[in-house]
């Protein structure tokens, strides 16, 4: 039900594309433009196409599916109040919410495993010190949490369905407990190991502080995606109870595009 003085299925309700939608474009044609130059700097520049590039070609690939699977629900109402699309939006919008779920989550994945890749090979040590170890415990504890988190997007309800179709006899991951508050702990948690890990190579390098400063800032881009991922998390505690799912799961997803967007510059 809208809130009192609300409309129902007002034709000219706000949503959130007006702000939401600049926002993509430039995240989208940012980290489009990032790819395409460490592609063409790989392919005829140095001419080494490493594994850490083939990760993060796929990362790229994934999250280019995931803005475009997004902006395709904005004709299901997706970014609406609830209380302004149909019953037959509503469930068509949450059919593709838990698509662009799942799309996410792998994006997620392999954006931050192609980093952690990125920082373990730019800080190599021939010896087997805090870094080496670090990165690999990242790597390792990093893909089982997303295989975790991943099960829980795939699977939220028995059956699958009732997750856009709540009327159906069935049951559910209690909200928090769900996928969502899951997804964002993880997140958060994983961006602030990935902002700390260069800082502290940076750190034990032999330069002045003034270049330890200009070299931890190429990493700078991890602390916008630790932002988003802070904002995407209260956005989620806030209304981990609401109903208005069209509307809050379309903020969120913001939140994730430029997330992602920071970790792939």
């Amino acid at each position: 039900m809208p809130p009192t003085g609300e409309m129902p299925l007002n034709p000219n309700a706000p949503t959130i594309w007006p702000w939401g939608l600049p926002i993509i474009i430039t995240c989208f044609a940012l980290a489009g433009i990032a790819m395409m130059i460490r592609i063409f700097t790989r392919a005829y520049l140095t001419r080494l196409f490493t594994f850490d590039d083939i990760v993060m070609t796929a990362a790229a690939l994934t999250y280019f599916a995931f803005v475009s699977v997004t902006l395709d629900s904005i004709s299901m109402g997706f970014g609406k109040h609830q209380w302004n699309v149909t019953v037959g939006e509503a469930m068509r919008a949450l059919r593709r919410a838990y698509w662009v779920q799942i799309v996410y989550c792998i994006a997620m994945y392999t954006t931050k495993l192609g980093v952690l890749l990125q920082i373990k090979s730019t800080f190599n040590s021939k010896s087997r010190d805090f870094m080496f170890w670090s990165s690999w415990a990242c790597i390792a504890s990093f893909s089982c949490v997303y295989t975790a988190s991943l099960f829980t997007w795939i699977f939220p309800c028995n059956p699958i369905k009732k997750k856009w179709e709540p009327f159906i006899p069935g049951t559910c991951l209690p909200t928090h407990a769900g996928p969502s508050l899951l997804s964002g702990i993880i997140n958060l948690v994983t961006d602030v190991a990935l902002l700390f890990l260069p800082i502290y190579a940076v750190s034990r390098l032999q330069m002045s502080i003034k270049k330890k400063f200009a070299v931890s800032g190429i990493f700078g881009a991890a602390l916008l995606a630790c932002i988003s991922s802070a904002v995407r998390l209260h956005y989620t505690i806030l209304h981990l109870d609401s109903k208005d799912n069209t509307y809050w799961l379309a903020v969120v997803a913001v939140c994730a595009i430029i997330e992602i967007s920071a970790l792939l510059l």
